[in-house]
């Protein structure tokens, strides 16, 4: 039996292609937008999912169902607006090439609305990645693995529309999906160890804290790369204009991995956690990951010039330093200490 509230969907659908067919009104296929949008989300959290053992899956699932659709949507529709606006441009070569120096149009309120879904986007990958410690009937690394591609596609979408029009706010968002896809990918391929959420927890941080190291890398390499495309400073491409900034953005990304290391660190003496978190395994792979990031700080610091890089550096070295104190401190107690007398 159809339900109704995909007849509501189809029937707003419906009418804002008539509309767009009828009155020419660009303005309808951004209300289809909407529609398709919120149509994801009511069907995504107002279907019964039949288990709801655990309070965590089930709105896991759905928000991870939610995002594989939001990114999938706004894919299509920025490939569908690139091809009416070449179609657009070869009518106007057949016809008046002289339109083809006219102002560049887009779909009315559709670049806001797709910021706006791509902010959405990035809201619930971090959900999602932070639920990869809970045990679902989705597993971690697939979980993982689906948002790393998702983001990507949402990344990759995001920066057309840099491509095609500028926009500082929109190319920011580009760089967060694209720097969360890359962190995914890392949690994707690390181990996750451990049967409980709270020895889960350190783990991931500690794949966080290896992938935004590497996304630091990335953009201020990305950096020194586009700038090749400046013209004495002036940028006149979207991938100069990036440049400018993508210092200040491998600055986020490294404050982002230095949290997590401080996070991990001080995971066992945390409030309610009851994890040692202290085998050979985690006491290699947490000092590698803070190791790791330190050297990136510290090379970014050469590059950029900042000094920020250099405090964060000092900030990831005291939680390496804490990260082993923390450990230890259980054994001091079978320490034998000899007196001389």
């Amino acid at each position: 039996m159809i339900q109704t509230d995909n007849i509501v969907i189809a029937a707003i659908i419906a009418g804002a292609f008539v509309w767009h067919r009828v009155a020419g009104d660009e303005r309808s296929t951004t209300l289809a937008f909407w529609a398709l949008v919120w149509g994801g989300v009511w069907k995504a959290f107002a279907q019964p999912t039949g288990d709801d053992s655990d309070v965590h899956g089930p709105f896991a699932a759905r928000a991870l169902s939610l995002t594989v659709w939001l990114a999938s949507l706004l894919c299509i529709y920025v490939y569908v607006e690139w091809l009416s606006l070449r179609r657009a441009a070869w009518r106007a070569v057949r016809a008046n090439p002289a339109r083809l120096l006219s102002e560049y149009k887009d779909w009315p309120g559709f670049r806001k609305s797709a910021g706006a879904v791509a902010i959405l986007l990035l809201l619930l990958v971090c959900f999602e990645l932070a639920m990869c410690v809970v045990t679902t009937s989705v597993g971690s690394g697939l979980r993982a693995g689906i948002l790393s591609v998702s983001s990507l596609v949402a990344a990759i979408a995001t920066f057309c529309l840099v491509g095609r029009r500028w926009s500082v706010n929109i190319a920011e968002i580009a760089m967060g999906l694209l720097t969360l896809s890359a962190a995914c990918a890392i949690v994707a391929v690390w181990p996750m160890s451990g049967d409980s959420v709270q020895s889960r927890c350190p783990v991931l941080m500690n794949s966080l804290v290896v992938a935004f190291a590497v996304m630091t890398a990335f953009w201020i390499w990305v950096g020194r790369v586009w700038r090749q495309q400046l013209n004495d400073g002036v940028a006149w491409t979207a991938a100069g204009r990036i440049a400018l900034f993508s210092d200040t953005f491998a600055l986020l990304g490294c404050f982002l991995g230095a949290a997590n290391a401080v996070a991990m660190a001080v995971w066992p003496r945390m409030r309610n956690v009851s994890v040692a978190d202290d085998s050979l395994g985690r006491m290699v792979a947490g000092m590698g990951g803070c190791l790791f990031l330190l050297m990136t700080c510290l090379w970014a610091a050469r590059k950029s010039g900042r000094s920020s890089f250099r405090i964060l550096a000092a900030i990831v070295g005291l939680a390496g330093v804490a990260f082993i104190v923390v450990r230890a401190e259980p054994f001091s107690s079978s320490v034998h200490r000899v007196t001389l007398g």
